[in-house]
């Protein structure tokens, strides 16, 4: 009776192209069951069509027609795409309703054989909440995983990888997985254990067109742009200083460049300008034309080129994969997009990115974040899953990083929970001596482990702790790292300070893809980064009365409290009452005092 019982199960088990019983099927049902589903869950799960897939967002207010991205309308344009998952159980089902003569013995039957199949590897996966594992079993041709700050996104990409590979019996071979740093992807490597290529954006375009060219330091366009620029003028005009100004002609550069553009753009921009901006334009294509000659001249290529020549010689390429993974999708730039949608394109392959609009930092680097917010318009047919719980912050910080980030309009909308409780994440200090209140904040709260994070490296430069395990680090180099305690430094009302107000030149918008429509958007998005470092608190350290219009904002909040300097009160009034009540002969004694009260 049992053994008949499991020959009609496997008989009428849902069969995939190949006439094969469909393995995957039978694991989610057997996934049910160990979980401990009903059988009605199981009978809708095999009855029911797929649930639909998100709804389009509804337009922002705001956003016109992306000219320069654009997007695919027609299916039969985004070539390897369809309505239909490339690895997806089959739909149809057994005739004359055989699904339903399944009774709960044959498949509690079944499960007795399966279970052995699949017990081993459901517990690679136990660790997954079900918002991941919903990720990670995704059957669309191209998915979207939103994952906030602290929802294990790195676990989450290995653990598709598995999956792929044990499950779906892919070969590691054809797997690529894309990162932007070298840090993430040794992480990655080190995760997989697998034969699965991991490479950056910029090895990926290396490996596509092969070293004709050797790569150039990206110190040597700041080293031509200070023997080229002659208009000293300029400071004056714009109120900057030299390094200033050095800086904002290197981001338009490699702005320019991002977007694939040729020197007779700059005609165009000059056409368009203002007698100010004309100027500085003028001078800016000075300092491209002697870069592109020193290149040309050295048979050099800086990183923007190799993505442009990757983009052109891909077709020629032999390098192909079925499934593309890429990590950190919002740090997607133009050119990046351009080089993987080909890519995708010519491959066939299935597409799984992970990413998180609220940490898109890099637009002076290229970066837009419509590539992700407006990714249903660039793949049609996708699939978009949110991954809810985070396992690094508490529940009262992420209500007031959540809180903050969400001014900017045309965020995507993301709820986080967590299970974690902190009392006052967040704390803000005042300060007249920056390393005399980190110093007192560290006593007073006995911290020994700690991230040191700024706006700008040079604020860094300055600061000086003793005997205390701590990493001074700027925000931008903080994404993807934790700390139990984060101390963010010199969050000021001021050029340089936090919102940064150069970053948003107004001469950068001839090169910037997408227009802010918010202020400070994407520094909003930087100060959000830094305060999810923390699993504890994050301290916020500000000079006496230069607090920027961030701290004006957050102090507001519940949760955040403004750091009473207790421990130096208690030290300045104890002293005091030595000093004035204890008539004092030893000079020494009155020397270490007043060095003790002063200091």
């Amino acid at each position: 009776m049992g053994n008949g019982i499991i020959l009609y199960w496997f008989t009428k088990a849902p069969k995939n192209n190949g006439g094969n019983v469909n393995l995957e099927a039978i694991y989610k049902l057997f996934y049910w069951i160990l979980m401990g589903k009903y059988l009605e869950n199981f009978k809708k799960y095999m009855n029911d069509p797929d649930p639909p897939s998100l709804p389009d967002p509804a337009p922002n207010p705001g956003y016109e027609p992306d000219p320069i991205l654009g997007f695919d309308p027609a299916p039969e344009e985004n070539a390897g795409y369809s309505s239909e998952p490339s690895f997806s159980y089959a739909k149809n089902r057994t005739k004359n309703g055989a699904w339903e003569k399944v009774t709960k013995g044959a498949i509690l039957g079944a499960a007795v054989v399966a279970i052995r199949l699949i017990l081993p590897k459901l517990k690679e996966f136990k660790k997954l909440d079900k918002y991941q594992f919903k990720a990670v079993t995704s059957k669309r041709n191209v998915t979207l995983v939103l994952a906030g700050a602290g929802c294990g996104k790195t676990y989450t990409i290995t653990s598709r990888v598995k999956y792929l590979i044990d499950y779906l019996n892919v070969n590691p071979k054809d797997i690529l997985c894309i990162s932007f740093t070298n840090d993430a992807v040794n992480k990655l490597k080190d995760d997989l254990n697998h034969e699965v290529e991991v490479l950056t954006f910029h090895k990926l375009a290396l490996k596509i067109i092969g070293r004709k060219k050797e790569v150039l330091a990206e110190d040597m366009l700041t080293d031509i742009i200070i023997n080229t620029f002659s208009n000293d003028k300029l400071f004056g005009l714009y109120n900057m200083g030299k390094q200033d100004m050095y800086t904002l002609i290197k981001t338009f550069i490699n702005l320019f460049k991002s977007n694939n553009y040729k020197l007779d753009k700059f005609y165009t921009f000059i056409n368009k300008s203002n007698a100010k901006d004309k100027i500085l334009l003028k001078e800016i294509m000075k300092c491209y034309i002697c870069y592109e000659s020193y290149l040309n001249k050295e048979n050099l290529m800086d990183f923007n080129d190799m993505i442009n020549l990757a983009i052109e010689g891909l077709e020629n390429s032999n390098l192909r994969y079925k499934h593309i993974i890429v990590d950190e999708y919002q740090d997607t730039s133009y050119t990046k997009f351009l080089l993987l949608k080909k890519l995708i394109k010519l491959s066939c392959a299935s597409f799984f990115a992970v990413g998180d609009d609220f940490q898109s930092i890099y637009r002076f680097a290229g970066s837009n974040i419509k590539i992700i917010t407006n990714f249903r318009r660039y793949f049609p047919f996708s699939k978009i899953i949110k991954l809810k719980n985070t396992y690094r912050n508490s529940s009262e910080l992420i209500k007031i990083a959540g809180k903050f980030i969400m001014k900017n309009p045309f965020q995507i909308k993301k709820k986080l929970k967590s299970s974690i409780s902190v009392k006052n994440p967040v704390q803000i200090v005042y300060y007249d001596n920056l390393n005399n209140s980190l110093e007192n904040v560290i006593l007073e709260d006995k911290i020994d482990d700690l991230y040191i994070l700024s706006r700008n490296n040079k604020d860094l430069d300055n600061i000086k702790l003793d005997n205390v395990n701590c990493k001074k680090i700027s925000v931008h180099k903080s994404k993807g790292l934790e700390s139990e305690n984060v101390f963010l430094v010199n969050v000021s009302s001021s050029n340089n300070g936090f919102p940064n107000k150069y970053v948003d030149h107004n001469i950068l918008k001839y090169v910037n893809n997408y227009k802010e429509y918010y202020p400070y958007e994407e520094e909003r998005r930087l100060f959000y980064v830094a305060l999810t470092r923390c699993k504890n608190r994050v301290y916020l350290f500000v000079p006496k009365y230069k607090e920027s219009i961030f701290i004006k904002e957050i102090k507001r909040y519940k949760n955040v409290i403004i750091r009473k300097n207790s421990l130096i009160w208690f030290r300045n009034m104890f002293l005091k009452i030595i000093i004035y009540n204890i008539e004092i002969n030893n000079r020494k004694s009155r020397t270490l005092l007043d060095y003790l009260l002063f200091s």
